[in-house]
């Protein structure tokens, strides 16, 4: 039921404890029934799929409602739509009855395929919910949680309620889809027979740890595979037995339509793990290149032609049928380079080995990689041999030694609001450097501060603004930031014609004054 839905967000968002958020999404499963249950662990974990409604849409409707300039105020000061709308949406009687609404019903309203009646629906549940279960409803039918449960978390908390190792339940959570009937069967031992799941579906990467200098001192050499860490996206490429292929991004996205041209790569029903690149294996192009094809659901022929793409693989989770998460790094990566030799299109490489012998050598190879600043390597893998092939970050397996970073000292010039806990907070930052007399932007920061750094920024924010332009305050080009970044790239989108490869905040100089900040040229000697 809705009402039970609706007091399970409530008491997820006033949460602090996380071990206290998992036993209420624990005790939800144990005590609700299908399809409610499943529709809303979709919509906390973002699988549902609502094409009826629109954000858009429903701000419309409140601006039919209530006076333009009060909800401008409301939503500059709480920051979130849905909880602007919950609060001003205005009461009065209706036909809904909030007590016996059901989340199967939202959701059947809003799979259909008239736009009026899903509408009306809308309308009819905001007028008469109070203000509580307004913001529930919105924020269920925008699969926008920010309740402080991650995906993992809430897989987490499926195996403990079934009592399943959680790389049970990774296996098959791409497989099936909303509302889980067969999912909650299986987990619950009522299931006949197989869980039937896609056979195209993604299966949850294995990351890595950053790692130190000081940490490769106690290294058995012998005992770890080095390979370069190249700058491209990580993707997952899977193919059946009737030869049909996907190919995901790391967090599980389908990106095949943007890249059609890649095809079938084997002749093996297989899911591989690796780099996409642009370029063949003896001219590798920088990752602003690979942003040509980046974001294009059609590329035509033309682009794809200019930039091909090649996939560079690390890893191999399944082979016809069969899967190699639990054998050791060393046997998959001879089934690996099986598969590569045998490949049927030369837009599959394998990652070559690099020799990790000693230390010397792991510091050495790092060094090299900062020779290529526009190359699409920046840095060293390391991975254990024995290391099975395991979701999320486990420790001591997999380690990333990335080339130290560029840095650059700039002016804050523009700041906006965050969203969900940051919403009440200005902790988005645009950055800027010198052009003769003229600041330039360069960049956008949002992250690399604490809490305490966050609320003086904050501060500064409200008492430097010379202008304001919607949600976005212009300010006094007083303050100096150290900004770390990867690497410089051209941009000809941007007015000062470079871009900053993922900057981050590193320090915050309020001792520093302004005019003693970079120039534009200082960064285009990166270049």
């Amino acid at each position: 039921m809705f009402l039970e839905f609706s007091r399970l967000l409530h008491d997820l968002y006033f949460s602090n404890s996380q071990k206290r958020k998992e036993m209420l999404l624990h005790q939800f499963f144990s005590s609700s029934l299908d399809p409610e249950r499943g529709y809303a662990l979709a919509a906390l974990t973002g699988t549902l799929q609502l094409p009826l409604y629109r954000r858009s849409r429903i701000k419309d409707l409140l601006m039919d409602r209530v006076d333009p300039t009060l909800f401008a105020l409301s939503y500059d000061y709480v920051g979130d739509l849905s909880e602007t709308i919950a609060h001003l949406w205005p009461n009065k009687s209706g036909l809904v009855c909030v007590d016996s609404l059901t989340l199967a019903e939202i959701v059947a309203t809003f799979q259909g395929d008239d736009v009026e009646v899903s509408t009306r629906f809308l309308c009819d549940c905001l007028d008469v919910m109070s203000y509580e279960d307004r913001w529930a409803l919105l924020k269920f039918l925008g699969s926008s949680m920010r309740v402080g449960l991650s995906l993992r978390s809430c897989k987490g908390v499926l195996a403990q309620y079934a009592q399943k190792p959680i790389q049970e339940i990774e296996k098959v959570w791409h497989g099936v889809s909303p509302p889980y009937d067969t999912l909650f069967a299986w987990l619950e031992g009522r299931l006949e027979g197989e869980l039937a799941i896609q056979d195209l579906h993604f299966t949850p990467v294995m990351l890595a740890h950053p790692v130190v200098d000081a940490d490769l001192e106690s290294f058995t050499w012998s005992d770890w595979q080095m390979e370069w860490k190249f700058d491209g996206i990580r993707v997952q490429y899977v193919l059946d037995k009737e030869g049909c292929w996907r190919l995901f991004s790391r967090t599980g996205e389908d990106i095949t339509h943007s890249f059609p041209d890649l095809g079938k790569l084997s002749n093996k029903a297989v899911t591989l793990d690796g780099e996409l690149l642009v370029g063949d294996v003896s001219n590798i192009a920088d990752f602003n290149t690979l942003q040509q094809r980046l974001g294009k659901s059609k590329p035509t022929k033309k682009l794809m032609e200019k930039y091909p793409v090649l996939l560079m693989v690390y890893d191999i989770l399944r082979m016809d049928g069969d899967w190699l998460l639990d054998k050791p790094l060393s046997q998959r990566r001879d089934v690996l380079q099986a598969v590569v030799e045998d490949r049927v299109s030369d837009k599959l490489a394998l990652s070559i080995r690099q020799s990790s012998d000693n230390l010397d050598e792991v510091l050495l190879a790092k060094e090299a990689s900062k020779a290529y600043v526009h190359a699409p390597v920046e840095g060293v893998m390391l991975k254990r041999l024995d290391s099975l092939y395991q979701s999320g970050r486990p420790t001591g397996m997999w380690w990333k030694l990335k080339r130290d970073p560029g840095y650059v000292d700039a002016v804050l010039v523009y700041a906006q609001r965050g969203h969900g806990k940051r919403s009440s907070l200005y902790s988005d930052y645009t950055f800027a450097v010198l052009d003769g007399e003229d600041w330039v932007p360069v960049g956008k920061a949002y992250s690399g501060f604490t809490n305490e750094e966050l609320k003086r920024l904050d501060l500064w924010v409200r008492k430097n603004t010379v202008a304001q332009f919607g949600p976005m305050r212009q300010l006094k080009p007083d303050l100096v930031v150290e900004v770390a970044f990867d690497s410089v790239m051209k941009s000809p989108r941007r007015r000062a014609g470079i871009s900053l490869r993922f900057p981050r905040i590193h320090r915050i100089r309020w001792d520093k004054p302004a005019r003693d900040a970079d120039t534009l040229l200082s960064l285009q000697n990166l270049l």
